[in-house]
């Protein structure tokens, strides 16, 4: 199966990038580590969950969905609020 941006080769599930560096994700790990702070930065400098996807796919060539961006940003919307009502 291949993308516009990377491959994805199903017999080893592996990644592969342009610069033809490969990335593992351990088994059941649904994303990369690091990349919810990022979307977390991103969120809380005011991006909509679309201008995220598209900044992401930009510097990364990661293309990732405005619903799993919502659920990322949803995982600290109550310290949000908290935050936002303080004295």
């Amino acid at each position: 199966m291949a993308t516009r941006k990377r491959r994805f080769s199903p017999t080893t599930a592996k990644w592969t990038w342009p610069s033809h560096a490969t990335v593992r994700v351990p088994k059941h790990q649904r994303r990369l580590a690091g990349l919810d702070e990022k979307i977390l930065v991103l969120y809380a400098r005011g991006l909509s969950t679309r201008d995220i996807s598209a900044q992401l796919e930009e510097l990364y060539g990661v293309t990732l969905s405005p619903v799993l961006i919502s659920e990322v940003t949803d995982t600290v919307s109550d310290e949000v609020k908290a935050w936002q009502v303080r004295p």
